[in-house]
């Protein structure tokens, strides 16, 4: 049976009504066949005229029931209606708290769960198709939604990727719970070219340049004799580890080892319920490849111990390296401090984030093997270490390198060279 002709089918199980009595009589065996699949009792013929059909089936609350018809056909969509229909229509909006439900079941982060929600209530919550119910949704619908919502908020293929996710799971889960008969989202073809382009940021807006780095340190040095806080030396601290802010802001004493001279990165903060930032004792996504030790040189190990002279000094009595009287820094605090003290230096204001890319930039420029900063930077596909690259380089130096590179295709003849100039 082609797709339409499902469709169609669905449309009529669903409540409309259709005159072919060819379709009719498909309809109708087709129906039989699927309650015949799990039905487990007879289904009784009238002994004698003007008795009825006659069987059985196990309610919800696990009674025995019994039900007569004059035909057969009524016993048989009877049977249907009980198995496989639901009274009410169901709608994309009531279905989205099961998904959410979902996600939850399977311990994703509460900040992904918040995700979702932001997502519901900016792309779908106003639109007419969580409205309508489910049974009656075509793939043209689903379709022109999608096209619809990337132009209105000029969308890039990956924020559609993102969006699409609630709508394409709520119609899987409807095919299991049969809700639906057949999951018409499998058929949509959409041609993404009409999204945004996926622009890569310039170097500048991702990366810590020579010049910037030197103006920042020394705000940050300047700002370390005069203040009564710790933050400046999470800041070099960063320089040195690449750590994910929230790695950073849930670092603990206990997990150094001045022995080995590592630091083992095992735990982050994370967005818990009602978005408080808490500390859960994993790291992003909970991979393998996040648990990781890094080692600490003279330096690295000479910074903790000014940061734990000046906690003693202060009596901030935390487990955690970098606080304050309050108890442990959070992530928002540092990265807050990092930009005023990028303002502070008159340079473009820039992310913790962006420090991670600066070291694996200036690591793979040293030659450090590519796989090593992949370990080091925690992540699990090396393709997610190749796009933190880039040139750290000025766009001066950077041109002269290029030019300098290139000298030896210099191919004209030197003595029109000179005669030119």
């Amino acid at each position: 049976m082609n797709n339409e002709k499902i469709i169609e089918l669905q449309s009529f199980l669903s409540g409309a009504s259709i005159d072919d009595e060819d379709m009719l009589n498909m309809y109708n065996m087709m129906k039989k066949s699927k309650v015949l699949s799990i039905h487990t009792f007879k289904i009784t013929p009238p002994a004698q005229k003007g008795k009825r059909w006659m069987t059985y089936y196990i309610d919800e609350e696990g009674n025995k029931k019994k039900i007569c018809k004059t035909k057969e056909q009524d016993i048989y969509d009877m049977l249907y209606d009980i198995y496989f229909v639901k009274s009410a229509k169901v709608t994309i909006a009531e279905l989205f708290d099961k998904f959410i439900e979902r996600r939850k079941m399977q311990k994703l982060e509460p900040a992904t769960i918040q995700r979702y929600h932001d997502y519901w209530n900016k792309y779908y919550i106003n639109h007419k198709i969580v409205k309508k119910d489910i049974s009656k949704i075509t793939t043209n619908d689903i379709e022109e939604f999608y096209y619809s919502t990337i132009k209105e908020f000029e969308m890039t293929a990956k924020g559609y990727s993102n969006m699409s996710v609630i709508l394409k799971d709520i119609f899987k889960h409807a095919k299991r719970d049969k809700l639906i008969l057949y999951n018409v989202y499998d058929d949509i073809d959409m041609k993404l070219n009409c999204c945004k382009p996926q622009t890569k940021k310039k170097k500048t807006e991702r990366v810590y340049l020579p010049a910037e780095k030197s103006k920042l340190f020394k705000v940050i040095n300047e700002e370390i004799k005069d203040n009564s806080k710790t933050n400046g030396y999470a800041i070099f601290l960063q320089f040195k580890l690449a750590l994910r802010i929230g790695e950073l802001s849930a670092l603990k004493w206990s997990d150094i080892d001045y022995v080995e001279k590592t630091i083992h990165i095992q735990r982050t903060e994370a967005l818990g319920e009602n978005r408080k930032r808490v500390v859960v004792e994993h790291v992003k996504l909970k991979s393998e490849f996040g648990d990781r030790y890094l080692p600490l040189s003279d330096y690295d190990i000479q910074i903790l111990n000014l940061v734990k002279k000046f906690n003693e000094e202060h009596k901030y009595n935390s487990d955690y390296i970098f606080c304050n009287k309050k108890g442990r820094m959070t992530s928002r605090q540092l990265d807050n401090y990092l930009r005023t003290m990028c303002n502070n230096a008159n340079i473009k204001e820039k992310s913790m984030h962006d420090i991670r890319r600066t070291v694996a930039s200036e690591m793979y420029k040293n030659n450090v093997n590519i796989e090593v900063i992949r370990d080091f930077l925690g992540h699990s596909d090396i393709q997610t270490t190749f796009d933190y690259i880039y040139d750290c380089d000025s766009e001066e130096t950077t041109k002269k390198i290029i030019i300098n590179s290139l000298n030896d295709n210099n191919a004209l003849d030197s003595v029109l060279v000179c005669t030119c100039a």
